[in-house]
C-alpha cells in the first residue's frame, strides 16, 4: 500500500484521467467496449483507489459512490457502459458550419450520442455476503449537454485546459501553512480555549523520529500532539499487541502502516508536530486490562489534543484520506476514439456524494469529534475546520455545523456566555446529541452507552447533574419522551433490554427522537439502582404523574389524533397497558392541547415497564393533569 502515498503538490492542476479511462475513451477498442452490451472492463478496487487519489475525476466520484458497498478485501471489477440516446445535436465549438466539413468522419457515437455513463460493480460470488447479498451495484452519470466537437487538436486542447475542473490536492505547503495559522490564532476566538501544553497520553507515536516509534510517556510528561479519528474498516493488520509492543517502541517504517495512518503521519509532520495519537498503535489491542484503561481515558485524549484529524471520507484504514479533491459537481470527459470530442459529465443524484461521510456513520466517532476542541475534517469534496467559535471551509466560505457538532465551550476551559443552569437548555443539548448519536452504527450493540460516556462525564462536571443510564436527573421526566424510529431493520436488531432498564433509550436499538412539549406535569420522586451478578443494571424511577388505562384514555384523547410509538415490534395490546402523561403543549389560539406521554405495561402492583411513547390531541381542561396523580415505579 505504500505505493499509494502522495507527495506535497504546490499548486492546483488540471484534472488528468487515469490510463484506463484514457484507453476507454480515446482508443477504438476501448470505445467499442464502452458502447457494447457488456461494457468496458475498468479497475479493481485497489486500482480504483490509486486512480481516485491521483485525481482522475471519473474514478474519484465512482469510488466515493461505491465506497460504502465495495469494502476493502472484496474482490470484483468495475465495468463502464454507455447509454445511448437518438440523434442528439452536435455542438461545433469552432467554425461557422453546423456540421464540420468532414461530417462523414464523425463517429457514429456522436451522431447517436450517449446520454449517460453507467458504472457497474460485479463482485465475485464467494464474497457476496460481505456486500449486502448483492452481486451487482450500479450508478449512472448523466451527460449534461450535447457533445462538443473540435476540428483540430489545438482547439481541443485549448478548450480542455481552460474549462476542465481543477484538482485540489488534499494537502499542499500553502494549505498546511494556512492550517498552521488557523491553529495558532484559534485561541483568540471568542469561545475557544487557550493552549496549555497537556499531559501526554500513556503512549503516542513519535513521528519526529526515523523510523517511527511508539513512545511510552513518563508519568508527568507533557507535549503537544495530534489525535486521529478514522474508520478501521473490516480488518486492520498493523496494530499494537502484547507481543509486538517492544518492537513498536524500537521503531517501524511508515510504509508498514495502512494508508490512512500514513496520511496522518504525513499531515502531522507538515504541521510540525512531533507526536500523533492513534488508537490502533497506542492501545494494546489484545490486552483486556490495557484496553479498558485506555478506552476510559479516550475522552481526555481527544479533549487535550491540539487538533484532531477527522478522516471522514475514508471507509477503512487502507484507503487513506489525502485524496486529490474535486469540488465541482461536473467534469469534462475527452474522447479521442475518432476526432476530438468532449462530454460534460454530471454527478449522480441518487447516492454516493450526497450521503453521509463514512466516519459520520460511526457512533464512536461522534464522541471523538465532540470532545475535540479543534477538528480538521477531510470530507469527500471539502476540507473543513471546526472549533468552538468559527467553522470554516478551506475551499471557500464558512462551514455549517449542526447543534450536536459542538459541546458547551466551558468544557474546554473557555468562557461560555450562556452557562446558566437551565434544565431546558441542557435537555435540548442532550437531545441533539442522542438523536445524532443513535443515527449511527455500532459494531457491538452493547457499547450503546460506553460510546457516549466520555461526553456525559464532561457534561456532568459542568452541569452539576447526575447522569443516569443515558438520561439526566434534572432532565427527568421530560427526557422519558424518547421514541424509537421505525426502519426496515428494526425487527432484526438485537434488543438490549437485558442490559439496561426499559425507561432508558439505551434499552433499544435504532434511531431515537424526542417528543417536544412546552409544559411538564409529571415529576421525578426518586431513583434507585443496583447491578446484578449478570451485570444487568437494575434501575428504577419513582414517578408522580397522571396515569390512565386504555378505556380512560379514549374518553380524554381523540382516538383519531392518537399516535403510538412502540419500543419493540410486534406488540400485543393487553388490558395491562397504561398511559402516563409527561406534559403537554398548548396549540393556541385553539382550545386543543397536544399531550405527550409514555406507554407502560403493568408487571406487578405499582410496578411498570416502559413499552413505548405516545402523543395525542385533547380538549380537556389541562388542570386535570395535576389532579389525582399516581405514584408508581418504572423499571
Amino acid at each position: 500500500m505504500h505505493s499509494l502515498r502522495k507527495k506535497l503538490n504546490a499548486k492546483p492542476e488540471v484534472a488528468a484521467f487515469c490510463n484506463a479511462c484514457v484507453i476507454m475513451t480515446s482508443t477504438p477498442t476501448g470505445w467499442e467496449a464502452l458502447t457494447s452490451q457488456n461494457g468496458f472492463k475498468h479497475h479493481n478496487r485497489h486500482e480504483l483507489v490509486c486512480a481516485a487519489r491521483s485525481g482522475c475525476p471519473l474514478c474519484y466520484w465512482i469510488f466515493h459512490c461505491f465506497r460504502g458497498v465495495w469494502k476493502y478485501g472484496v474482490q470484483g471489477h468495475l465495468y463502464l457502459s454507455a447509454i445511448s440516446c437518438v440523434q442528439r445535436p452536435i455542438s461545433v465549438r469552432y467554425g461557422v458550419a453546423e456540421r464540420p466539413r468532414d461530417a462523414d468522419s464523425i463517429p457514429a457515437h456522436f451522431e447517436n450520442s450517449i446520454s449517460a455513463l453507467k458504472a457497474t460493480l460485479e463482485f465475485d460470488p464467494p464474497m457476496v455476503n460481505q456486500v449486502e447479498e448483492l452481486y451487482r451495484e450500479q450508478v449512472t452519470f448523466l451527460i449534461e449537454d450535447s457533445p462538443l466537437f473540435f476540428q483540430n487538436e489545438s482547439e481541443f486542447n485549448a478548450f480542455y485546459a481552460r474549462e476542465q475542473v481543477r484538482v485540489c490536492r488534499s494537502i499542499t505547503k500553502t494549505l498546511t501553512d494556512k492550517i498552521s495559522q488557523t491553529i495558532r490564532y484559534c485561541p483568540q476566538h471568542l469561545h475557544c480555549p487557550d493552549y496549555k501544553q497537556p499531559k501526554l497520553p500513556s503512549r503516542v507515536v513519535d513521528i519526529g523520529s526515523n523510523p517511527l516509534r511508539l513512545h511510552v510517556s513518563e508519568k508527568h510528561e507533557r507535549g503537544d500532539y495530534i489525535a486521529l479519528s478514522y474508520c478501521w474498516g473490516i480488518h486492520q493488520e498493523f496494530i499494537t499487541t502484547a507481543s509486538s509492543l517492544d518492537s513498536r517502541c524500537e521503531g517501524f517504517k511508515i510504509e508498514d502502516l495502512p494508508l490512512t495512518l500514513q496520511d496522518a503521519v504525513l499531515l502531522a509532520r507538515n504541521l510540525r508536530f512531533k507526536f500523533l495519537w492513534v488508537d490502533a498503535l497506542c492501545i494494546v489491542q489484545d490486552d483486556t486490562r490495557d484496553k479498558a484503561i485506555e478506552i476510559a481515558a479516550m475522552g481526555q485524549v481527544y479533549k487535550s489534543a491540539t487538533v484532531t484529524i477527522s478522516a471522514a471520507n475514508s471507509a477503512c484504514a487502507q484507503d487513506g484520506f489525502l485524496m486529490s479533491m474535486i469540488a465541482e459537481q461536473s467534469f469534462l470527459l475527452p474522447t479521442r476514439a475518432a476526432g476530438f470530442g468532449i462530454l460534460k459529465v454530471g454527478l449522480p443524484q441518487s447516492r454516493g456524494f450526497q450521503e453521509a461521510e463514512p466516519l459520520e456513520t460511526r457512533a464512536w466517532a461522534l464522541q471523538e469529534s465532540l470532545l475535540s476542541p479543534r477538528v480538521l475534517v477531510f470530507n469527500t469534496n471539502e476540507l473543513l475546520w471546526h472549533c468552538q467559535t468559527m467553522p470554516m471551509n478551506y475551499w471557500g466560505g464558512r462551514s455549517e455545523q449542526n447543534h450536536a457538532d459542538r459541546l458547551p465551550c466551558n468544557i474546554f476551559g473557555a468562557t461560555d456566555t450562556n452557562i446558566a443552569d437551565s434544565r431546558d437548555r441542557n435537555s435540548r443539548i442532550w437531545i441533539d446529541i442522542v438523536e445524532e448519536f443513535t443515527k449511527r452504527s455500532l459494531t457491538i450493540p452493547g457499547d450503546r452507552l460506553s460510546a457516549i460516556e466520555g461526553v456525559a462525564s464532561e457534561l456532568s462536571r459542568i452541569w452539576n447533574d447526575e447522569y443516569f443510564v443515558g438520561l439526566w436527573r434534572k432532565g427527568l421526566p421530560r427526557l422519558l419522551s424518547w421514541k424509537r424510529e421505525y426502519d426496515a431493520n428494526m425487527d432484526d436488531a438485537p434488543e438490549l433490554s437485558n442490559l439496561f432498564p426499559s425507561w432508558s433509550w439505551a434499552s433499544v436499538n435504532g434511531s431515537i427522537t424526542f417528543c417536544v412539549m412546552e409544559h411538564i406535569s409529571a415529576t421525578l420522586v426518586g431513583i434507585s439502582k443496583e447491578t446484578s451478578l449478570s451485570e444487568k443494571l437494575f434501575a428504577s424511577l419513582v414517578i408522580r404523574a397522571r396515569l390512565w388505562n386504555s378505556q380512560q384514555l379514549t374518553t380524554l384523547v381523540d382516538p383519531d389524533e392518537m399516535h403510538e410509538y412502540l419500543d419493540t415490534l410486534p406488540w400485543r395490546h393487553t388490558d395491562d397497558s397504561y398511559y402516563m402523561v409527561i406534559g403537554y403543549s398548548s396549540l393556541w389560539p385553539s382550545p386543543v392541547h397536544e399531550v405527550v406521554g409514555v406507554r407502560l405495561h403493568k408487571s406487578t402492583e405499582d410496578q411498570f415497564k416502559r413499552c413505548g411513547a405516545w402523543r395525542g390531541l385533547s380538549k380537556m381542561d389541562i388542570s386535570i393533569l395535576k389532579e389525582e396523580q399516581d405514584i408508581f415505579t418504572i423499571n
